[in-house]
């Protein structure tokens, strides 16, 4: 008798422990009808990835590293905040904490969303261009910010002004700041040319670099503006992504951060020049979320709206297994309960 009491107290637990795991895996979206059936569902254990968001008329970047550390590259508008904080939250952030917030400059769509993201996440690392600020146009927004990123730093946040030749190592993600390089009217032009190289690919973001900009940067850098993957600058605007800059950086994949606007973004002669060097053309109206992922020497896109996984899969078959187990006991104490 005494025995049999033991042994309900175990398969109670062991029933708690299942619904238990069951909960957990249900948190992370990661549930058996997904897996099994939703394509979009997508491992990245222990793989470097880079997300262009679907933001609209705004951009928005985020990126991974195998060793769990992630960042934002601008933040969007306003208007897409909480896009962009539920992108981040649901699949990339652990810990509520956001290592890197990069902001190409001040203008609305690249930085009001960096308010969300600095009044609920846990931000270790903060950079953005010294820009003069008779030309930012959001001040009421850019001095939020400040105020912000002055509490974050109270909490140990460490703030840097973006500068030309700022490089920098996250194991073994490597970045590299191109400009700003004058001084300029325009506050678009303070962006400066941000490469993120991981392994044997490079990714190159523009935030709203216009053509006097571009051309400052090819007097200088020339060569060095090659890479594999290139955020098109300004939504595809027309005062930016010169023939000559966008035939230097060679890419492979253009991506458009674009939704409906009153600008004629992209620009035809942006598609124009793209095509004619014969770029793969990927814009987030029509693609949705963009996301590379790096494993090993190879360069894997995927488009649409994704279920990201960060951990091993095997997790999930000890789980089944367990299930299994704890299923045919159950069975067998039924039968001994119907026998007696």
């Amino acid at each position: 008798m005494q025995k049999t009491k033991i042994l309900n107290v175990i398969f109670i637990i062991m029933l708690l422990i299942a619904v238990f795991l069951c909960c957990f895996f249900q948190k992370l979206n990661y549930g058996f009808n997904n897996f099994l059936l939703n394509k979009n569902i997508i491992s990245v254990n222990n793989k470097f990835s880079v997300h262009f968001l679907n933001v609209g008329e705004a951009n928005g970047v985020a990126f991974k590293l195998p060793s769990g550390e992630v960042g934002l590259i601008d933040a969007g508008s306003e208007d897409t905040s909480l896009k962009v904080y539920n992108y981040l939250k649901n699949n990339l952030i652990e810990n509520n904490t956001l290592d890197f917030l990069i902001l190409t400059h001040t203008d609305s769509d690249h930085i009001a969303g960096a308010l969300k993201i600095l009044n609920n996440f846990n931000v270790l690392n903060i950079l953005i261009p010294n820009i003069p600020e008779n030309v930012i146009n959001s001040k009421d927004i850019y001095y939020k910010f400040k105020e912000l990123v002055n509490n974050e730093c109270l909490n140990g946040a460490t703030f840097n002004y973006i500068f030309d030749g700022l490089n920098f190592s996250i194991n073994k993600a490597n970045f590299s700041f191109l400009g700003p390089l004058g001084d300029y009217s325009n506050e678009n032009n303070y962006s400066p040319l941000i490469r993120l190289k991981y392994g044997e690919f490079t990714f190159m973001f523009t935030g709203d670099i216009q053509t006097d900009a571009e051309n400052d940067i090819i007097s200088k850098y020339g060569q060095e503006l090659k890479c594999d993957v290139l955020m098109v600058s300004h939504h595809g605007a027309k005062t930016s992504n010169s023939y000559e800059f966008l035939k230097l950086t060679d890419a492979k994949y253009a991506v458009i951060s674009v939704g409906n606007n009153a600008y004629g973004h992209p620009n035809i002669e942006t598609i124009k020049n793209l095509q004619m060097l014969n770029f793969d053309i990927l814009s987030t109206d029509v693609n949705n979320n963009i996301c590379f992922i790096v494993d090993n020497q190879n360069l894997q896109l995927l488009s649409g709206e994704f279920n990201f996984v960060y951990f091993d899969i095997k997790l999930l078959y000890i789980l089944i297994a367990y299930l299994s187990i704890l299923a045919f006991i159950g069975i067998n104490r039924l039968r001994k309960i119907c026998l007696i």
